[in-house]
């Protein structure tokens, strides 16, 4: 790209009302959307970023995909000249003795007579960086291909990054494909991940909802693979593998707001274990845990909003979480999440 091309770009970044920028898993390439303006109805085509929990402070956004271009990684050296306007207000970090407070409410919910069987616990970790968001989203991109990572900026959400290992839904040609990612561990000393009773049964938890959910939703002939080990940055998931075909009267976005909260981000029942959490965690959770990704005709790609974080004026604002069950442990959860955030940490620490 040439002086001019280049200053233009930055030009038209600048100046949007919002846009977002996103590498595909196993696309060398990016992708941005840019919207000039307020966008009144649900685009055709362009970029879903929906939160946990939708209401006037965190809204489902919709990016429309008219105005895109592709990005290789040179350009970034030169987006790295916009200003993005950063929010002052941050969220607050959750300070161990917080977290403590609310395992104990989740943990005692769990061990009572109670119809919940899993909660997912959250917290925000805060810390102060000053790096440069564009930069930040191409070193994500590079470090985990395999993962899906965007970069966004909206005046009413500010500035989100991530780099996601778990789709929500994926429809191609009215094929739909997901999975089920739940239980987290670490390798021992000789690299060897083993998975206990807890983590499969949490794991178990989130592969039977799926496959309730695609079959009441109208889904035909799905299908449920063996679950699988896979590596997502520091650390190892269980993941289960799980396709099926799009009803006739069944279209993405329907689809989309069924599966959504799984358990892996919720807990079961679904509508107790929401309610639960958000009277209970703490901490609002915005669009941690809600799900985002490109949309069109011919395809959609859904992911889930995980190892995300917030950008705001000096400091950044990690969401982490994790699966309880009755079998769970304080500090194991506590380190579950410090583990995850590893995946976001090494690339701030460089940038």
């Amino acid at each position: 790209m040439d002086k001019s091309s280049s200053s233009l770009l930055v030009k038209k970044v600048q100046e949007a009302y919002a846009f977002c920028i996103f590498s595909e898993p196993g696309k060398l390439s990016s992708e941005l959307y840019i919207q000039d303006n307020l966008q009144q109805e649900i685009p055709k085509e362009g970029f879903c970023f929906s939160p946990f929990v939708e209401d006037l402070d965190s809204p489902a956004i919709y990016i429309s995909s008219e105005r895109k271009r592709k990005l290789e990684d040179v350009d970034f050296n030169w987006l790295a000249k916009v200003n993005l306007p950063l929010l002052d207000k941050a969220i607050n970090d959750t300070s161990f003795a917080a977290y403590e407070s609310a395992f104990d409410k989740f943990s005692n919910e769990l061990n009572s007579d109670s119809e919940l069987e899993k909660l997912v616990l959250s917290r925000v970790k805060d810390l102060p960086w000053n790096g440069n968001p564009f930069l930040l989203f191409r070193k994500l991109k590079n470090r985990y291909p395999e993962n899906f990572v965007y970069l966004l900026f909206h005046p009413v959400a500010g500035v989100w990054l991530a780099a996601s290992p778990e789709t929500l839904v994926n429809v191609r040609s009215n094929i739909v494909k997901t999975m089920a990612l739940a239980g987290t561990q670490l390798p021992n000393s000789k690299g060897v991940v083993t998975w206990g009773e807890k983590e499969i049964d949490e794991h178990n938890f989130v592969v039977d909802y799926i496959a309730e959910t695609l079959n009441n939703a109208g889904c035909d002939e799905v299908q449920v693979s063996k679950a699988e080990t896979v590596r997502a940055g520091k650390v190892y998931h269980l993941m289960t593998p799980i396709i099926g075909a799009l009803g006739k009267e069944l279209n993405w976005l329907n689809l989309s707001q069924e599966l959504h909260p799984t358990p892996a981000v919720c807990g079961t029942p679904k509508g107790i274990a929401r309610e639960f959490i958000l009277n209970n965690e703490g901490h609002k959770r915005s669009y941690y845990c809600g799900y985002v990704g490109p949309y069109s005709e011919n395809e959609v790609n859904l992911f889930v909003n995980l190892r995300c974080m917030s950008l705001f004026e000096n400091k950044v604002s990690l969401f982490l979480g994790g699966g309880i069950t009755r079998a769970s442990v304080l500090m194991d959860e506590w380190n579950e999440t410090e583990n995850k955030a590893l995946t976001l940490l090494d690339c701030l620490k460089e940038n």
